[in-house]
């Protein structure tokens, strides 16, 4: 589908998902829900991820073990903060070196995704000063937090390339300040309207421009180095 046919549906699209995008429930979502495991303010935590660590840059898809005294444990993955706003994630560093690692995707469709922006929020222990740095799937780094004034840090997640909605969010004390070991940080999802749809179409519509330029031109270049080639052992041939 190309950008102009976005464009063509915009009024239909963006009346149907003003409000909120519609999100797809993962096999875990899915089966948490239907065991009324899924409720409000409901807290992942860094030390029950289902790996060993996640000190690794890029480490595969991992789920954090939620706890319920009466329902049982239920499993679920980053994502799940974007579609529940209230919930968030609880981690720690332990040193000044400590680097924490989190890979989640947009739980929604690409093309929602020019009616509406996801914001990633960190709040951080009394007196300490984290960074929080956004990569996409290729290890690009495509954002870092700023404070937001309300005393944590915020980053908007790009809504520009739509080919790819996973990301990963580094977070380290990039700063040289003191870390606080036995205080945790937390990471918490809000989406919202992209009020500026018609800019982000004229920016992804540039950047898909770029992109069918770049690899025309690779085209382009690799035709004429196979002619120059050919060229080069014809003459060979004739000397």
């Amino acid at each position: 589908m190309g950008i102009s046919n976005v464009n063509d549906q915009s009024s239909a699209w963006g009346a149907a998902f003003r409000e909120k995008p519609i999100f797809f429930m993962t096999g875990k979502e899915t089966e948490a829900f239907f065991a009324g495991k899924l409720k409000n303010n409901m807290e992942l935590q860094e030390d029950t991820c289902t790996l060993s660590s996640n000190d690794t840059y890029r480490r595969a898809h991992t789920t954090y073990e939620v706890s319920d005294k009466d329902k049982g444990n239920s499993f679920l993955d980053l994502s799940f903060l974007i579609k529940d706003e209230t919930s968030s994630l609880k981690g720690s560093l332990s040193d000044d070196k400590d680097v924490d690692f989190y890979n989640f995707s947009i739980p929604f469709m690409n093309i929602q995704r020019n009616y509406f922006g996801v914001e990633v929020y960190i709040d951080m222990p009394e007196g300490c000063d984290y960074d929080l740095t956004l990569y996409d799937e290729y290890g690009n780094q495509v954002g870092k937090a700023e404070w937001d004034g309300e005393g944590r840090k915020k980053l908007n997640i790009p809504t520009w390339d739509i080919q790819s909605n996973k990301y990963c969010i580094k977070v380290e004390n990039g700063n040289g300040e003191e870390v606080s070991p036995d205080d945790y940080y937390k990471i918490s999802f809000h989406v919202s309207e992209n009020k500026e749809h018609e800019k982000t179409d004229a920016i992804r519509e540039a950047f898909g421009d770029l992109q069918n330029h770049t690899a025309g031109e690779m085209k382009t270049g690799g035709n004429i180095l196979i002619h120059i080639t050919k060229s080069c052992r014809r003459q060979r041939r004739i000397t």
